[in-house]
């Protein structure tokens, strides 16, 4: 554990060591966050799972109940067809009609006690005549007068339409008092009469029977069995026929009688007319009769189901809840392994200098390093899950892009081995149209298994060697050339005195001359080699003093050729300027500013050396009007080897590292250099110096940025902050 957490601290520090933010371990808060928040989930699942379960449940029960009242309302239709049919049969009985024809009502009346010991569903018959008349009943009512035109509708649709007809519920006359409905059917002379509906009367008599509510639904749950509720059957007026509110309509319930009269079928919790509460319903119509019927059952019905499956969830959701906080804590415990292990390959990534991209086995790119970035122009989101294809273009060194199959990422997919494009010009293309010459390097990434997880490929900035290769090539050229002329001279004035025996002394004098002045070019190429190589090891040392700066321009004048000197022009202040400078190398960057200046004007030009004063800093400023510079040649001249490519430059000659050391050289002593040109209307160079201070102030070091004296120059690093190139005209002319 105590390894862990070492490694885990060293990995954070290489991470930010590499400007990378590191993936620290959670906090315990996050931790807890971790256990918790899928408790919490599960929790939530567990409820919607009770809920969609207790729904569902609820659903099904209250299907159950819509199918029951259905198969009530089904059960009590049949009840009254039988019951219709029974009396039918009644109806065309030779044994009744026979008496009724002959209108003998005691005999009619005994039969009808008879039928009603047989038919013990019906409480009551009674005949009536054609034209609604009350001819007998049994048993008899002592209200009904035989002899009375009782105008009873129902009877009166029997006689009317010649068929059956069952009636809404009304209060029977009889005792005990209850609710009835009647079924009245016509009575025919014959059996033919019944079939054709034909008679010798001018209409039919009618029978009617008296049935009670109550014997329907027992009837009904006689034939439904056991468990089948509460039954409660309403008329088509909406009056309840049976149960507490029987022969009421109650305005409260209008919503679920509305529903019943509708011939809707339905269920659900309501209140019921003379229950107390809600109730378990369901409803349906009964066929034929315009009347409804509900179902009732106490909530514990449905509360008994729904507990149970409470008790059956909350032992599921305990023990669910257990796995989850087991499979967290293993979660927790890897995640912690699986961030550690990501910081790891982070600073991996991170660390390394060249660019890389990882691929998936499809060939999408998976990550990037910041070096990758940068190298070609896009960002980690812009390519993440892109195949490589479309996410970098490669092309080769004729400009063409590189095909798929020569690629170093198919072929490291292919041969299962590291693969590198050594030997190969490969450029890679950025979003802005630039080109960058590149190296490739592709690996395939296996599993445990053997089996392909991905590869990862490296691309590798050359331009660098390349622009190292060039400049040894221009070099080796350079140089070359450079020592091909003073040695070619000293050679073939050595040998011309060697093997001239017949030389004068002014001859010899002369060719001694000539050798002394290629050695002397010689010398200073040497040197320039020399003061190059240290500045680019950083070991160039100055020595700062306090320096006469009029003095060291007269030293460099001095070390002009005596021929070239007349042609220089100082304009110096009348007051003394001191400088904190290294003395030779001030004097060296003057004498490279004069040559130079004197090399690329007419003979009969002039070069002019001025001096002035600026805040903390001295100024010198070497002015000629040679051939002067292009914008686009002054932006390279100060640069390892730059030569500004034209026929009267090449024509002087040089190695191009003259400016070069000259700009290096100021920078050591904290100054800048600009150059102003025109072409053909001459340069002018001017450079700064820190001015020796009599007041206080801030120290030499403080104003040039550090201790000189320990001062080395990088120029690749410092380029793009030291190069001041300007370019002024004032009237035409370059000052």
């Amino acid at each position: 554990m105590g390894m862990t957490k070492r490694g885990d601290k060293h990995s954070s520090l290489l991470l930010q060591g590499y400007g990378v933010a590191p993936t620290r371990r959670p906090p315990p808060k996050i931790i807890l966050a971790l256990l918790v928040l899928p408790l919490l989930l599960i929790a939530a699942i567990g409820v919607w799972q009770f809920e969609a379960s207790r729904t569902s449940l609820r659903s099904v029960v209250l299907r159950d109940e819509r199918n029951l009242a259905v198969v009530a309302a089904s059960s009590v239709s049949n009840i009254l067809n039988e019951q219709e049919l029974s009396l039918s049969s009644i109806a065309v009985s030779p044994d009744l009609l026979t008496p009724v024809l002959s209108h003998h009502w005691s005999a009619v009346e005994s039969r009808l006690a008879l039928l009603l010991s047989r038919y013990r569903g019906f409480a009551s018959m009674a005949i009536y005549s054609a034209l609604g008349k009350l001819d007998v009943r049994y048993p008899p009512d002592p209200k009904m007068d035989r002899d009375d035109l009782i105008l009873h509708s129902d009877v009166a649709d029997t006689l009317q339409r010649g068929g059956a007809h069952v009636s809404n519920s009304y209060s029977s006359t009889d005792l005990p008092i209850e609710e009835v409905v009647s079924i009245s059917v016509p009575m025919y002379s014959t059996a033919a009469d019944v079939i054709t509906h034909e008679h010798p009367l001018s209409s039919p008599m009618a029978l009617e029977a008296t049935i009670p509510v109550s014997a329907i639904t027992k009837l009904a749950n006689a034939r439904m069995g056991s468990g089948m509720g509460y039954l409660l059957l309403f008329d088509s007026r909406g009056v309840a026929m049976n149960g507490p509110a029987a022969g009421s309509s109650p305005p409260e319930h209008s919503k679920l009688l509305r529903a019943v009269l509708a011939g809707k079928t339905g269920s659900g919790v309501l209140p019921v007319p003379g229950f107390s509460g809600d109730k378990l319903i369901a409803y349906a119509p009964v066929p034929k009769t315009g009347w409804g019927i509900v179902v009732e059952r106490p909530m514990s019905f449905l509360n008994g189901p729904l507990a149970d499956l409470e008790g059956r969830l909350g032992v599921i959701t305990a023990i669910v809840l257990l796995a989850v906080l087991a499979v967290a804590w293993i979660i927790a415990r890897l995640l912690a392994a699986v961030i550690s292990e990501k910081n790891r390959a982070t600073v991996l990534l991170s660390s390394i200098g060249d660019g890389v991209y990882v691929l998936d086995p499809l060939g999408r790119v998976t990550s990037i390093n910041p070096a990758m970035e940068s190298l070609s122009g896009r960002d980690l989101k812009s390519v993440m899950n892109k195949p490589w294809w479309d996410a970098f273009c490669f092309y080769d060194g004729h400009g063409q892009r590189v095909a798929y199959e020569e690629s170093v990422v198919y072929r490291a997919h292919i041969t299962r081995k590291a693969v590198s494009s050594q030997g190969l010009t490969r450029v890679l293309e950025r979003p802005d149209g630039s080109r960058l010459p590149v190296s490739l390097t592709a690996a395939p990434v296996l599993n445990e298994r053997g089996r392909l997880a991905g590869v990862v490929a490296i691309v590798r900035d050359i331009s660098k060697d390349k622009e190292v290769d060039e400049l040894k090539s221009q070099l080796i050229s350079t140089v070359s050339h450079e020592l091909r002329t003073p040695l070619t001279m000293i050679h073939g004035f050595a040998e011309l005195l060697l093997f001239r025996k017949d030389l004068g002394s002014k001859q010899s004098e002369e060719a001694l001359e000539q050798i002394y002045s290629a050695s002397d070019r010689l010398s200073r190429l040497v040197d320039d080699l020399l003061s190059a190589s240290k500045i680019d090891a950083g070991k160039m040392i100055l020595t700062p003093t306090e320096v006469d700066l009029a003095r060291a321009v007269r030293d460099a004048e001095g070390a002009i050729p005596f021929d070239q000197r007349s042609r220089i022009v100082t304009r110096l202040g009348a007051e003394p300027i001191r400088v904190y400078a290294d003395s030779d190398k001030l004097v060296q960057i003057i004498v490279n500013l004069l040559s130079n200046a004197l090399k690329y004007s007419s003979a009969d030009s002039e070069v002019e050396v001025s001096t002035t004063t600026d805040g903390e800093f001295a100024e010198i400023s070497v002015v000629d009007h040679g051939i002067g510079m292009s914008d686009e040649e002054m932006s390279k001249v100060f640069e390892k080897f730059g030569r500004v490519n034209r026929q009267e430059v090449r024509r002087v000659g040089g190695t191009g590292l003259g400016l070069y050391i000259t700009k290096s050289l100021v920078e050591l002593h904290g100054g800048k250099i600009r150059v102003s040109s025109s072409p053909g209307k001459g340069s002018v160079f001017s450079f700064t110096v820190p001015l020796v201070l009599d007041e206080p102030g801030k120290t030499i070091d403080e104003r040039i940025g550090g201790d000189v004296q320990a001062s080395s120059f990088d120029y690749d690093a410092q380029s793009s902050q030291s190069k001041d190139v300007l370019r002024t005209e004032q009237g035409g002319n370059p000052v």
